[in-house]
């Protein structure tokens, strides 16, 4: 055979290298494979007389002097048989190098154990037999128990399984085939002669791991969630994972799936309570035994698994946890909820344990999808007065065979209003307050646009106002001013003429009759809400030349203090959105600008140290607000926390002004804890 190296050498039977003679008449062509007669040895080694030759004949005339070597033999799902390769040796030379071949008939024994293993075991084969079905599935189900009570101690190995084949197949049956007319024999006489029982594929029974403790699917407002289990630390998918459709996302209460499922409660709370500071955790030992006692009672709720938690430790042990002492963030992603976000076809959207980010990626399609399912059901456009009945609470419809639940909703378009189907009970009331405020507009048209025309000194806080664009740095000419001033104010009187009363509306009758009262009362309305605006809107201009005196660096470090004080507070469109409520204070707040301005050079440094407490508690509550408006959360409490800090700030900084109530850094931190 023709060497590798190259130069015409080529290697012989047992080793020996030559070259063809120089006057043969291959020497230029040097076939792949050669025969020769003679070999002569002169400068170096020749062949003479030789022939090129095809290395098949090699085995077909001399198979007895060929070695056959067998390797890599494997079970062959496509031809339901072992198969092996093949290399032919004939003097040392390989003849073939590597050939498929059949590998039962050369090794009966190892091929039974491969086709045992490949085929029935791992059930790698075409066969579709009740038995291999049956086993299979029962296999499925204890793995199944394995990722939901995360332990790899609940199904058999392998080899056992294997045992089981071993010991009912027998001995000589390594391909499909014949395995098949055994199995058709056998069965005759016992049909489940090879079936598997639950009990032989379990090393213990696992009777804690029931459909109470790991279910395959959680309940909230009538719908089922799919869950799938997973045991595979640091997988993405370790742990729980549920599948939400994506027109769902919104009404997923994060609080319940903060419980995971009863099952994984005490790795839960033992984690929760052995990541306490060391000086409240230090009550809590032993910590399996606190964990069971404080396990009795507690069940999955609505409410935040550490809100519950401190409760039952009280209760129990009489030691009171803060919540702010429980460290959410260390909980091992396995005990945390794994959400899969799926579109109507099942095709992953989305994935992740982070729902308010998921909200925040998809919140809006969510919404638009579910609306676009209950449109034909329930959904009206272009409606201009009451006529449509009683509002209900909820809605139930269908959507591809699933009864879902929406929330009715009057929603302002602009000119008309239409009645919707929102995912979230707090969207649908903030949706209908608007929606309402527009209706009462429609049906009290005449006066409304009286009132437009006739609004109090409205030139004059128009020029006042028009200066707020210099807060984001940008600028309004006094005309636009005008429009846009004039349109906020007649939205906020007609707001307050018309919500005044607290009362929820929900019928035609219930609509007329506060109609009417707010007609009545439009015009004083207006009154009181355009002199709060002019009032707030003078206070501001007045105060507006002191904000840009320069100073010293502690002088521009209170001054960027308070115009981000202001930039909050007269935020664009903060005519309407600010509730007038609280919209009437807004005069004292920059009355008390105006005083702590004055008091500044007094005491510098205390006015700095208030400054950055205050800041470092405006920067947790925004934390807050941000993450509650991701998970779709309004709380009241919340919104009463922010004007503690504008109450607060007058307390510090302008006792003379008064506050409604009493406030301190003190009541703050305890508002705070009961947030």
């Amino acid at each position: 055979m023709k060497g590798e190296e190259g130069g015409g050498e080529y290697l012989g039977a047992r080793g020996i290298r030559f070259h063809v003679f120089p006057g043969s008449a291959l020497r230029r062509k040097q076939p792949k494979w050669v025969m020769a007669a003679e070999l002569t040895e002169t400068v170096r080694l020749y062949a003479r007389c030789v022939a090129a030759i095809d290395p098949e004949w090699i085995e077909q005339i001399g198979g007895h002097l060929a070695k056959s070597h067998y390797f890599e033999p494997h079970w062959e799902k496509s031809s339901g048989q072992v198969v092996a390769y093949e290399r032919v040796v004939v003097y040392g030379l390989t003849v073939v190098s590597r050939r498929r071949i059949s590998y039962g008939p050369i090794d009966p024994v190892e091929s039974r154990r491969l086709f045992l293993r490949g085929a029935l075991v791992d059930g790698d084969s075409k066969l579709d037999a009740p038995f291999l079905r049956t086993n299979r599935a029962l296999v499925r189900d204890v793995e199944v128990l394995e990722h939901k009570s995360r332990r790899h101690d609940v199904l058999v190995d392998p080899e056992t399984q294997f045992a089981f084949y071993d010991k009912v197949v027998p001995a000589g049956i390594f391909n499909l085939g014949a395995f098949e007319h055994w199995r058709r024999e056998a069965e005759r006489a016992d049909p489940r002669v090879l079936f598997m029982t639950r009990d032989y594929l379990m090393r213990h029974t696992a009777e804690d791991i029931s459909a109470e403790r790991f279910p395959d699917a959680i309940e909230m407002n009538g719908v089922r969630y799919a869950l799938r289990y997973r045991f595979e630390p640091g997988h993405l998918l370790d742990g729980v994972t549920m599948t939400v459709p994506l027109h769902l996302l919104n009404q997923v209460d994060e609080r319940r799936c903060d419980w995971l499922v009863p099952g994984l409660v005490r790795d839960k709370v033992t984690h929760l309570i052995k990541g306490l500071p060391k000086g409240l955790r230090k009550h809590f030992v032993p910590v399996p035994a606190v964990v069971t006692r404080v396990l009795d009672g507690l069940e999955p709720d609505a409410i935040p698994m550490t809100e519950v938690l401190s409760s039952a430790l009280l209760r129990t042990t009489g030691v009171e946890v803060p919540r702010d002492a429980w460290d959410d963030a260390d909980v091992p992603s396995h005990l945390r909820m794994n959400y899969r976000v799926v579109d109507d076809a099942g095709a992953d959207v989305a994935g992740g344990r982070d729902l308010p980010a998921l909200r925040l990626q998809l919140g809006v399609q969510a919404r638009r999808q579910f609306t676009a399912s209950a449109r034909d059901s329930f959904e009206r456009r272009e409606i201009t007065t009451w006529d449509f009945g009683e509002l209900p609470e909820q809605v139930e419809f269908v959507r591809a065979g699933q009864k879902l639940v929406g929330y009715p909703a009057i929603a302002d378009d602009g000119k008309t209003v239409s009645l919707v189907l929102l995912d979230t009970e707090q969207e649908a009331q903030a949706a209908t307050h608007r929606g309402l405020r527009l209706l009462f507009q429609l049906a009290a048209v005449e006066q409304v646009r009286y009132l437009g025309r006739n609004l109090r000194g409205l030139q004059e806080m128009a020029l006042k106002y028009s200066v707020l664009a210099e807060l984001d740095g940008s600028k309004q000419d006094t005309a636009s001013a005008t429009q846009r001033l004039q349109e906020e104010l007649v939205i906020a009187i007609c707001d307050r003429a018309f919500h005044v009363e607290g009362d929820r509306i929900r019928d035609r009758q219930a609509f007329e009759a506060r109609v009417a009262k707010a007609r009545v009362r439009l015009m004083d309305v207006a009154a009181e809400v355009c002199g709060t605006v002019n009032d707030l809107l003078t206070g501001y201009y007045a105060l507006r030349p002191r904000l840009q005196q320069p100073g010293a660096q502690a002088w521009q470090r209170l001054m960027n203090d308070i115009k981000a004080q202001i930039r909050a507070l007269l935020i664009g469109g903060f005519v309407v959105e600010v509730p007038f409520e609280r919209l009437r204070h807004y005069p004292r707040y920059l009355e008390a600008i105006g005083v702590r301005l004055d008091k500044f050079a007094s005491n510098p440094a205390r006015d700095a140290q208030w400054q950055d407490t205050l800041a470092q508690w405006w920067r947790q509550w925004q934390q807050r607000r941000d993450a509650d408006r991701a998970r779709g959360i309004r709380n009241p409490k919340l919104e009463e926390f922010r004007w503690m800090l504008e109450e607060l700030r007058v307390s510090l900084w302008a006792q003379q002004l008064k506050t409604p109530y009493p406030v301190s850094f003190k009541r703050l931190e305890k508002a705070w804890e009961e947030l």
